[in-house]
């Protein structure tokens, strides 16, 4: 008999802590114009791409770094997983979703659009027009937003809550002799749904129990055999 076994659902093995990162706005050029010796308007038809950036890898590495700067006793050469995000300054929605659907998703992703304006020089004059960028852990902006007397724009400040991530150092066999025995947390048969393992052979109710551990385990020692073993108890 075959079957694929899961563990649906992520187990921490730490409570949460919280670690602020920052993110900035800064104003980059796009371009300029020089129509000081001329009477007439200019036009200038300017093209110009959007973009969003999600990297959870790149949030995840960031929190974890800033997490052991602040010692909060989390095990770096374990798995530590961002579980939610805040933020303690006003954000522009667009950056809270980003940051919800980085999570959320755990997304690698990049996305671009491009755009088209016109702008009307006046005559003898000059035009410097500037466009918002945001670069934060995790997210990258190009925003459509163009302005030709830029301000300055207060640091996003994101509150993690990142926890550490069980990895499996063990799984236990444990014999029952009723359902109603079974042991909390198991291991299922991916496809039949069942946690007893043994269920329709006879004999005892057979549960497998992970045990997990904060730090990576070099190996996981799996003995199959192709015939029974009488000394155990699931006959």
């Amino acid at each position: 008999m075959s079957a694929l076994l899961s563990f649906s659902t992520y187990v921490f093995v730490s409570d949460p802590v919280n670690v602020n990162l920052i993110g900035k706005y800064h104003w980059q050029l796009l371009f300029y114009i020089d129509n000081s010796n001329n009477s007439g308007s200019y036009v200038k038809r300017y093209q110009y791409e959007t973009s969003m950036t999600h990297s959870y890898s790149n949030l995840q590495r960031e929190a974890l770094e800033e997490e052991a700067k602040a010692g909060l006793e989390l095990d770096a050469s374990g798995v530590v997983e961002v579980v939610k995000v805040n933020f303690k300054s006003n954000v522009e929605q667009s950056i809270s979703r980003a940051y919800e659907t980085t999570v959320q998703k755990k997304w690698e992703n990049h996305t671009s659009t491009k755009n088209t304006e016109e702008f009307v020089v006046g005559p003898n004059s000059v035009m410097i027009i500037y466009r918002l960028m945001y670069s934060g852990p995790g997210v990258t902006y190009a925003t459509e937003t163009v302005s030709s007397k830029p301000v300055p724009i207060l640091d996003v400040i994101i509150d993690c809550k990142v926890q550490q991530q069980g990895l499996l150092r063990d799984i236990d066999v444990v014999y029952t002799d009723s359902s109603s025995q079974r042991p909390r947390d198991l291991i299922e048969d991916a496809i039949y749904g069942e946690h007893d393992i043994n269920r329709g052979f006879g004999g005892k109710f057979v549960w497998l129990v992970p045990s997990w551990t904060k730090s990576r385990v070099n190996n996981l020692l799996l003995v199959l055999y192709d015939h029974d073993l009488h000394d155990y108890h699931d006959k």
